[in-house]
């Protein structure tokens, strides 16, 4: 029997092993956390958004169940405090189609007491507030959605009664119909240009329904067959329903995703978690590849999962975040790209398909807030800001956290695999050792012959010294074209233009600087940004960003940092 044609076999078998032992089970990858400056006051119950490409936080109580009147936004690698017109403290933040954020209601008073009416419109351009009218009725943990038209869909309440309301885009605010069941911070979904649905598990006084009755807009109530035996999963936090949102308002597809469980024997942890996919007034369960853990795959402690889907559609990947009583943050990721089938098109065209999960963990975050709920930033990572659970996950809104950290999930990111279970490592080293001594045996019993060349498919690998020439023409083609302008500049594109493929672009870029295509191309635009501040030093750090290729100014500051080793203010003062 000859062994040549096994030995591929051979050397896949440690990875063959290795996949068995993991099967059914999500794969682990461990990414670092980057602590950002603190806020200027520490805040629970506040809201957090991404405005004008900016991370910002609206009112919220700050240490000793204080209500404050102000927010912050973060730029420059700095947050900047600006005056509110009224307090929201557990108010309603919705950003808006227009570039502005509806900001309203929230607690009257200190100690988390009564509801307001108070609404006012923030302008992340100019970063100011301006209060312009009041909500029908008083609300605290209210939720929002906006339709078309500008027009916003409003409900939830806390320690008072619900109603439906509906703000026509300007300044009034109407009440538009009474609800089948009392709700505090309910998921508003929307499921037509004019309709949506309203529902949560959790009634106006901090209870469980027992039975998920499901608003209409433009309908009756109603009950869905998987919501009796699958519950959905709230929590009492500030949350934007349209971060769930998956599908395509300009093609009129309408479709989110909802976090749910099953009753658990214990206290500790929500019970078996899955995601629900909702399309217009189908409830469906989400197939993946494997479960979704409950029991950190680090320590063995119960993960707790804050229920709040937030969804990259750039990429179609979902993140479903919590945390384990050691403060390490989890963020369970879904890639819901097979529900659009093999055309990739808008429309959701196998919702049948298995969808791949990935568990992204940190080390321990000290003094982070993990209730307060996660944003996705412009670059596709993951942003937790203040907030108000302690290191035993329960609540202190008398002594609510300052921290931001930055959780690199985003492609581009900084994951990295879960070491491998000891006992298979063990058997992998133990079969690649085999394949060696297998392949050195063949290679003395029998002399190399033409068959063993290799040859490429479709052209033959260039000369070594052809190396600088390709490196001459790919400065050439940032000189003058400025590629690097492009925020979604991708090697391809770059190898397109020169017309050969992307393993020649990245292998020369890394022999001839030493850098990924990546960091070469943000050298280039760290360069264009330096010329442009020498030349315009009165042109504004936001301007500088953009024109240099930046997609937002957040990038722009880490890494003219991480290359000159100042801020870009400290750049321009020195220079």
């Amino acid at each position: 029997m000859r062994l040549r044609p096994l030995l591929p076999l051979l050397c896949c078998l440690p990875f063959l092993a290795v996949q068995g032992s993991a099967r059914n089970q999500c794969p682990i990858e461990k990414v670092k956390a980057e602590r950002l400056p603190d806020l200027n006051l520490p805040r629970g119950g506040h809201a957090l958004f991404c405005a004008g490409g900016e991370l910002t936080v609206v009112g919220g109580h700050t240490t000793g169940f204080v209500v404050t009147p102000t927010a912050e936004y973060y730029t420059d690698d700095e947050w900047h405090m600006v005056s509110t017109v009224y307090t929201h403290d557990d108010g309603l933040a919705l950003p808006l189609s227009s570039g502005r954020v509806l900001i309203a209601g929230g607690h009257e008073r200190n100690l988390g007491i009564g509801q307001s009416f108070e609404a006012e419109m923030y302008d992340p351009v100019a970063h100011t507030f301006t209060g312009f009218g009041c909500l029908d009725q008083k609300r605290a943990l209210a939720a929002g959605a906006e339709l078309d038209g500008g027009r916003v869909v409003i409900s939830g309440n806390w320690y008072a009664n619900d109603a439906i309301e509906l703000f026509d885009g300007r300044q009034h605010f109407d009440s538009i119909k009474q609800v089948a069941a009392q709700r505090c911070e309910p998921f508003i979904f929307r499921i037509a240009k004019d309709d949506a649905l309203i529902f949560t598990s959790i009634d106006n006084r901090g209870g469980h329904n027992d039975s998920i009755v499901v608003d209409r807009l433009q309908g009756e109530p109603f009950c869905p067959p998987l919501l009796q035996q699958w519950r959905p999963c709230s929590f009492y936090n500030s949350y934007n329903s349209h971060d769930a949102f998956i599908g395509d308002e300009q093609q009129g597809i309408y479709a989110s995703l909802l976090c749910v469980s099953q009753p658990s024997s214990s206290p500790n942890h929500l019970g078996q978690v899955a995601i629900a996919l909702v399309r217009d007034t189908c409830f469906t369960l989400v197939h993946t590849d494997s479960p979704i853990p409950v029991l950190s795959p680090i320590t063995g402690d119960s993960i707790f999962y804050y229920p709040y889907i937030v969804a990259d559609r750039s990429v179609r990947r979902a993140y479903l975040t919590g945390a384990d009583r050691h403060l390490r943050f989890y963020a369970m990721c879904l890639d819901y790209s097979p529900l659009f089938g093999k055309s990739g098109g808008p429309d959701l065209t196998d919702e049948g398909a298995s969808c791949l999960l990935t568990l992204y963990y940190t080390d321990p975050l000290p003094g982070c807030g993990f209730n307060a709920t996660p944003v996705l930033t412009p670059d596709g990572h993951l942003a937790i800001v203040g907030g108000v659970v302690q290191p035993d996950l329960t609540h202190n809104n008398f002594s609510p956290s300052a921290s931001a950290w930055l959780i690199p999930v985003g492609p581009g990111g900084t994951a990295s695999p879960a070491s491998l279970p000891w006992p298979w490592l063990l058997v992998a080293v133990g079969l690649v050792a085999l394949a060696v001594v297998v392949l050195w045996f063949m290679r003395r019993r029998r002399p190399v012959t033409d068959d063993d060349t290799v040859v490429a498919d479709d052209e033959p690998v260039p000369a070594r010294h052809a190396d600088g020439a390709l490196m001459a023409r790919i400065c050439e083609l940032m000189d003058q074209q400025k590629m690097f302008r492009d925020a979604e500049l991708k090697v391809s594109d770059v190898a397109s233009a020169l017309g050969t493929n992307t393993r020649y672009i990245t292998d020369c870029i890394k022999q001839n600087r030493n850098q990924t295509f990546s960091q070469f191309v943000n050298t280039q635009r760290i360069s264009h940004a330096q010329q442009l501040l020498r030349q315009h030093p009165d042109m504004k750090l936001t301007e500088v960003s953009f024109e240099s290729g930046f997609a937002n100014e957040r990038s722009f500051f880490r890494t003219f940092k991480a290359i000159t080793g100042m801020t870009a203010r400290e750049w321009v003062q020195n220079s």
